[in-house]
């Protein structure tokens, strides 16, 4: 495999992604596998399943696919109620008097449209390979799923599913939640599956900023949290790789011995925003969603000519 495609979590600051994508896709860039997490899955898994409604995939396809899942985001998911709707205080407090608490969410809504999106027959058939992480409840383990299984359309879903926030999704009488709790972008995965130059397309900037948090809002310090150490385990994964391509032969050739054994070079480029991005999962609106869309072709556009000038 030459060339992967990785996607991060974020929540609705996927529409960043999307819009970051659009422009990866037109740059020229051509995936032959697309590894997501969270809204990454469902980014992704729009991509691959697009991509196994055509009977090839011709040069122009590329683009036109990124089109696609901008139209999407624009016209599916304008504010929260196209998505879920917040669990009232009787519904919770009945849930965690008989210890059946599912989620300050409900997101069927989102399960709903994930079922009307895509078409399992299309992922099946797919010439671009998927892999989804979401995370075992049970065992603690990152599961990665590919197009090619009979579930994938429940482990889009269960790679969405934000802990706490939202309920979590059983496959095969296993729970499971957001892969972003154990990989928040899985450029690991896609380096040990054999991708030699890969596109990290992430909704977390490398810096955070420094916010005032409202301390006595549980759910807000809660995601704050999340922010935090999902920012530290992606920074560290991309941390890595860079580290290692500073030691290992820039021609791809596995290093054969000492620490580095089997190690090779990445050609890595990441394209994040340079500040957290202002969106609110039960909060936004449609010209948000137009807004971050805006400003992932924005970013991208920047990423690629950067790079071709350097």
């Amino acid at each position: 495999m030459k060339q992967a495609l990785v996607l991060s979590g974020g929540s609705v600051k996927g529409a960043f992604q999307a819009g970051a994508i659009a422009e990866v896709l037109n740059a020229g860039f051509r995936p032959q596998a697309i590894y997501g997490t969270s809204v990454g899955g469902l980014n992704g898994g729009f991509l691959v399943e697009r991509f196994g409604r055509k009977p090839g995939i011709g040069e122009d396809e590329w683009p036109r696919v990124g089109e696609e899942l901008v139209s999407f985001w624009q016209d599916k998911i304008t504010s929260f109620k196209d998505i879920g709707r917040r669990r009232n205080f009787i519904e919770l407090g009945l849930a965690l008097l008989f210890n059946t608490f599912d989620g300050l969410l409900d997101t069927r809504k989102l399960h709903t449209l994930v079922h009307e999106t895509l078409r399992r027959e299309y992922l099946h058939t797919s010439p671009v390979r998927l892999s989804v992480c979401s995370v075992d409840i049970d065992s603690g383990k990152a599961v990665y799923a590919d197009a090619k299984h009979i579930d994938i359309l429940e482990f889009i879903i269960a790679s969405t599913a934000i802990p706490i926030a939202m309920p979590v999704k059983t496959i095969g009488g296993v729970p499971f939640v957001d892969g972003g709790i154990r990989e928040v972008a899985p450029l690991k995965q896609a380096i040990e599956e054999g991708a030699e130059e890969i596109v990290v397309i992430a909704c977390q900037p490398q810096n955070m900023s420094s916010i005032a948090v409202e301390r006595g809002n549980a759910e807000k310090l809660a995601g704050r949290l999340m922010d935090i150490v999902t920012n530290e385990l992606l920074n560290n994964d991309i941390r890595r790789c860079e580290a290692i391509n500073q030691l290992v032969p820039e021609d791809g050739r596995k290093v054969s011995r000492g620490a580095l054994k089997g190690k090779r070079f990445i050609r890595l480029q990441v394209i994040r925003p340079e500040k957290e991005l202002d969106i609110e999962l039960q909060k936004f609106t449609s010209a948000d969603i137009r807004r971050l869309i805006a400003l992932g072709r924005q970013v991208a556009k920047e990423s690629f000519q950067a790079n071709a000038s350097g």
